[in-house]
């Protein structure tokens, strides 16, 4: 394999994370998200998230303005007041209230939580600007200035902050830190979400630390000033919801030689997908280039550095180097020197490994990045994370790093005594590089929150053609139904069984997926890694800003849902295995009358229940104890408005099949 072929560098502005999920916004929907309140869990998630951020300490140098708005706009520094701007007659900048945020769909979100948040902070509170909604509402945009600086005498400047936030109704961020030395002529624009990867409604860790190197455009300049900026270009879908900042600190940065690795993938996540655990039959051969290890990595000091190497070692599971690669040498610029600005301040080198695994078993990916410099932080420089290969699970979530639970909002159609949820559905994609794999179906670690007896489909989605990338596009080509049953929730991964094993072709994109297509009395949660979908594989079902429910990609957790290339048993035992067989209605779909059939093995109790998919039970039959043998139930269907309905034949009052029926 040739050098060009084995190692190649993207380079993307501010790191993997955010770029690879925007590379794919554009062509996978051009619909918005509606707008939505959080909920109490969703708050006291992000509120949790915001401890780690915590940890993080302050680069070196010291701090030559610091802003704790102790004094609102009119500053508490050495340089002056601040001033604002925004499209509501500079009303939507203000200081923080009690109160804040204050709009409708916000008001059950807590404070910024920053270190100085007691005496003061700052929001863009367009939620408030736009509340109530029942009088119209606008996309709006904003900035907060600080006073000019002189950054003569520094040579790296830094600005650091503590913010949250929350937006609506694209992926894509709208935040942004801009820069200018010429008196407002010309701004450079910086991402400003930091580490939160970028989702539509999804609350921002409560506090995000983050922090932006300006060198490019500050460094030793005589007039600088910094903004923050929400929605500056003017885009559409961006009305609502919060952005809470505080501690605004710029420095300068006195390391002069730290190279720090930040993330590693086991995997092409431009092109595809990383996974954790890979089917041994599914794995890269070397021949193809074996496993592809991603690196991104950063210049953390004010002196270029040259000549540098990453190395990737792959390790077996009693931490022996099995197989090591190093890419050629490289330079990488300190961000005052960097040949564009903004500076692309983190880049991404991918190394075809030549490496594939001889057989099943858990691996570790390690990456360590050296130059002909002295590190003065070595304990950067490297990373590990660990991957597996499987007889029969295709998986991207981190079994061992669980941390949150997804869950369907409450719907509008809830009434006093009755809470309704609506729909929703949890899933993965997945590529299928080799042939001879075939899918049996899925297991998914439900959350503890689910209801006993919420109905909900398993699925298996092929890609259509040139819309691979688009879910909903996608043909659904597997399935089968299902009761949920409150033992599964927490129980680890539960085994959803396809009725009919589907044949994976090479090459093809699918996803596997769980859902609830209906507002149900019942929540469908499932379990996942939070703000950990790096590469894009996630799918939520929800609802878009025109009230149709569809698949979203460009999500923020990974749930754990995994997909399954071998016949098991689950814990949830398919009826066979239990001397049961229930049929497809006959006819399917039914005018005035339907007919059943099921088949037990011995004697047992059956009964039959036939819901509406908003899971309303409208019809038992309770056949009582039938005798072994093949049994038919005939079901009226006069009285049952045309659409779809599902049967559950349950037996012995332990043992749940369902199936779906249309009556026309």
């Amino acid at each position: 394999m040739s050098d060009m072929k084995r190692i190649y560098t993207l380079l993307f502005a501010i790191a993997l994370v955010p770029v690879l999920n925007a590379q794919r916004i554009g062509s996978q929907h051009d619909f918005n998200s509606a707008l939505r309140p959080a909920s109490e869990r969703e708050i006291a998630r992000a509120n949790a998230n915001g401890q780690e951020n915590l940890n993080l300490q302050r680069g070196a140098g010291g701090d030559f303005f610091c802003e704790d708005f102790a004094n609102g706009i009119d500053g508490n520094n050495p340089f002056g007041a601040w001033t604002i701007e925004d499209s509501g007659n500079n009303t939507i900048w203000m200081e923080a209230t009690a109160n804040s945020p204050a709009g409708e769909f916000s008001t059950n979100i807590a404070a910024l939580n920053s270190p100085t948040g007691d005496n003061g902070w700052m929001i863009f509170d367009c939620d408030f600007y736009n509340t109530p909604i029942a009088d119209g509402f606008e996309d709006v945009t904003g900035w907060l200035y600080t006073p000019v600086i002189d950054m003569t005498a520094i040579d790296a400047p830094i600005v650091e902050w503590y913010q949250y936030f929350r937006y609506c109704c694209f992926p894509g961020s709208p935040l942004t830190l801009e820069v200018t030395n010429d008196g407002g002529s010309t701004w450079v624009v910086f991402d400003a979400h930091g580490i939160f990867i970028e989702a539509a409604n999804e609350a921002s860790a409560n506090p995000l630390q983050t922090r932006v190197d300006i060198s490019c455009v500050a460094a030793n300049q005589a007039a600088v000033q910094v903004r923050f900026g929400y929605n500056s270009a003017g885009n559409t879908g961006y009305s609502h919801y919060y952005w809470g900042i505080d501690d605004v600190c710029i420095y300068d940065n006195t390391v002069n030689d730290d190279l720090e690795v930040l993330q590693i993938a086991n995997g092409d996540i431009f092109n595809w997908w990383e996974y954790r655990t890979t089917p041994f039959e599914q794995r890269i051969l070397t021949a193809d280039g074996g496993l592809i290890a991603g690196t991104v990595f950063q210049n953390n000091g004010k002196n270029d550095q040259t000549n540098c190497v990453i190395t990737i070692d792959i390790l077996d599971d009693q931490m022996s180097v099995v197989h090591t690669v190093s890419s050629a040498p490289f330079d990488v610029p300190a961000n005052a020197n960097a040949p564009t600005c903004p500076h692309q301040k983190s880049d991404t080198l991918y190394i075809a490994t030549d490496w594939e695994p001889t057989g099943p078993g858990m691996f570790y990916l390690r990456s360590t990045i050296t130059s002909d410099a002295v590190d003065e932080d070595d304990t950067n420089d490297s990373l590990e994370k660990w991957f597996a290969y499987s007889d029969d699970v295709y998986g991207h979530e981190d079994v061992a790093a669980l941390n949150g639970e997804l869950f369907p909002r409450e719907s509008d159609l809830s009434q006093p005594g009755l809470t309704l949820y609506d729909p929703t559905g949890y899933g993965c994609y997945y590529h299928v590089p080799n042939e001879g794999s075939t899918a049996y179906g899925l297991t998914i670690h439900f959350g503890p929150g689910g209801d006993q007896g919420n109905e909900f489909e398993a699925r298996l989605y092929q890609g259509a053609g040139d819309n691979i990338y688009d879910p909903n596009a996608a043909d659904i080509v597997a399935n089968s139904y299902w009761t949920y049953d409150e033992e599964w929730g927490g129980a680890g991964a539960t085994y959803l069984p396809f009725e009919y094993e589907y044949e994976l072709l090479p090459g093809e994109v699918y996803f596997v997926a769980v859902i609830n297509e209906f507002e149900s009395e019942f929540e469908l949660t499932c379990e996942a890694n939070l703000n950990d979908d790096t590469d894009n594989s996630s799918l939520i079902y929800e609802i878009t800003g025109g009230g149709d429910f569809v698949w979203f990609t460009s999500q923020t957790p990974t749930p754990a849902v995994d997909m399954i290339i071998a016949q098991w048993v689950g814990i949830s035992e398919l009826g066979s295995m239990n001397g049961i067989e229930l049929h497809q209605n006959m006819p399917n779909p039914a005018a005035d009358n339907t007919i059943i059939s099921y088949s037990v093995e011995q004697a047992m109790s059956v009964q039959m229940e036939i819901r509406d998919l908003q899971g309303r039970l409208i019809q038992v039959v309770n056949s009582g104890t039938v005798a072994a043998g093949q049994h038919q139930i005939q079901v009226d269907t006069n009285s049952m408005n045309a659409g779809i309905y599902t049967y559950t034949l349950i037996a012995n009052d332990n043992v749940r099949l369902t199936k779906r029926m249309i009556v026309r």
